[in-house]
């Protein structure tokens, strides 16, 4: 019989759910001396939950706008009358604390040169940051999170679900929840919405709303919902990004550099662009090709509302594809059919949506 596996160490109101592994990884570079660590990934991925769980001093930054909001909100989350760099070092050090800066993508610049003056100073105390951009500084390390495994995922949801509907029929309902998670992109933020939602739905029907899309999630949570924190992502792009990742909606598999130059109006433009959209944790390694870059289903159902003509991009998709399918066959036939796999692997994509 299933049997969720959930943390239950101590009492908590929200157990942290499958995400061993990171925090181990997370703790080791604390202790192994790295004085800055940022962890990164895309909206809803669980960056903050992660970081909380060091117990360290939480500075929230959302509300924050300039540098003097954020030192504002470090002097309130350390109890002093004022912080500079150098004052907040000697109070992180002298307590050997964790601080932690939450929700930092809107304040890469600010905060990058308060934590690169603060980190020089520190020896036994540690900074660590949640944003979905990196900062780009000196002494910064970067802990990349992505989407739970699916059990993990699976496992949150019943977690989650029971809270909602302590008499879920968890045993009948597994195929359905597996789906769903799967739908969610394994996205923990996603699947809490979802889940919260089996106190009304069952887990059948909320499947099959959420196969029409993210609108049958409710609000809710610090970022409100899946599409909202999408949406937000999207608005800080510049024009040239935000028209690649529109664009980039119609591969639902894996995406070749190659692959984007040709299908998207980007042309050579696109592998910059897709560096810098990496960076954003918006688009994201597809294993088990690394050469490959993917978009998660949540983003690319909300990019895919923002591009202007599709038909144009479907059919420059198609024909690179006929193209590739073609060259593939030609080179069985010369070569052989192992050199064929081998270059379908290397430009291998699903069809489009």
């Amino acid at each position: 019989p299933y049997r969720a596996q959930v943390t239950t160490d101590r009492p908590r109101l929200s157990p942290l759910v499958g995400r061993d592994r990171e925090l181990d990884q997370l703790r080791e570079l604390l202790a192994a001396g790295r004085r800055l660590v940022t962890i990164t990934g895309p909206g809803g991925v669980g960056k903050s939950r992660l970081a909380n769980e060091l117990g360290g001093v939480l500075v929230p930054l959302a509300e924050a706008r300039n540098r003097a909001d954020i030192e504002a909100a470090t002097s309130r989350a350390l109890d002093m009358r004022s912080a500079t760099a150098a004052s907040i070092a000697r109070r992180v050090d002298g307590g050997k604390l964790t601080l932690i800066f939450d929700d930092a993508e809107h304040l890469v610049g600010e905060l990058g040169e308060l934590v690169s003056a603060i980190a020089a100073e520190l020896q036994r105390g540690r900074l660590v940051v949640t944003s979905r951009v990196h900062l780009g500084v000196d002494q910064e390390t970067l802990l990349e999170l992505g989407p739970l495994a699916e059990r993990a995922a699976m496992d949150l949801f019943v977690a989650r679900a029971l809270r909602a509907d302590a008499y879920l029929d968890v045993e009948n309902a597994l195929e359905d929840i597996r789906a769903i998670a799967e739908r969610l992109d394994h996205i923990p933020l996603a699947i809490e919405l979802a889940a919260a939602r089996t106190s009304v739905l069952a887990p059948a029907e909320l499947r099959r709303r959420l196969d029409e899309g993210l609108v049958a999630l409710p609000p809710g949570g610090r970022h409100r919902t899946v599409r909202a924190s999408i949406e937000w992502s999207l608005a800080q792009l510049d024009d040239e990004e935000r028209q690649l990742l529109s664009e980039l909606s119609v591969f639902c598999g894996g995406i070749s550099e190659d692959a984007a130059t040709e299908v998207t109006t980007a042309g050579q433009r696109a592998p910059a662009l897709l560096t810098s959209l990496a960076d954003k944790s918006l688009v994201s390694p597809r294993e088990p090709m690394r050469m490959h870059l993917a978009l998660l289903s949540s983003i690319r159902e909300v990019a895919g509302e923002h591009l202007e003509d599709p038909d144009q991009v479907r059919h420059r998709h198609a024909r690179y594809y006929a193209n590739r399918a073609r060259a593939v066959e030609e080179l069985r036939r010369r070569r052989g059919l192992e050199q064929a796999l081998h270059l379908s692997l290397i430009h291998i994509s699903e069809p489009t949506r």
